[in-house]
């Protein structure tokens, strides 16, 4: 978050991004990057907004003409139809919309055991057991 970049001049609900239960929310910050832009989407949780955002949108990762970008938001609308809310973004100083599709959000659970616990010179025959479990809303095979 660099100064003078107006973060937190427009601020939209999102719906609930990763369906955890608790409502999401981006945050433009239109002037940084030097007028580029960017937007900020922080996940909501029991004690609220995450202290940090886990994901930054800056408008050079979008286009190169984008100026202004998070400028405006509007979120929560399901554009595609796939069950996850999307996000239009506009981009004041250079008069574009950019509509950013959410996608599927994974969460991917991983174990693995050994026996013996602890290998030695004297095994000859080691088992590991390796799991992974992805969960998630509305995933697509």
């Amino acid at each position: 978050i660099s100064t003078g970049g107006r973060f937190g001049s427009v601020l939209a609900t999102v719906g609930d991004l990763d369906h955890d239960g608790y409502v999401d929310l981006a945050v433009g910050a239109p002037l940084e990057d030097g007028g580029r832009g960017a937007v900020y989407l922080y996940r909501g949780g029991t004690g609220g907004l995450g202290a940090a955002p886990p994901q930054r949108i800056a408008a050079s990762d979008v286009h190169s003409t984008l100026r202004g970008f998070g400028g405006a938001l509007t979120g929560g609308v399901d554009v595609d139809d796939n069950g996850y809310g999307d996000l239009a973004v506009g981009s004041t100083f250079s008069d574009h919309v950019v509509v950013m599709r959410s996608r599927a959000v994974v969460t991917v659970i991983t174990s693995m055991t050994s026996s013996p616990p602890a290998l030695t010179t004297d095994e000859q025959i080691f088992n590991v057991a390796v799991c992974v479990q992805c969960t998630g809303y509305n995933l697509r095979s």
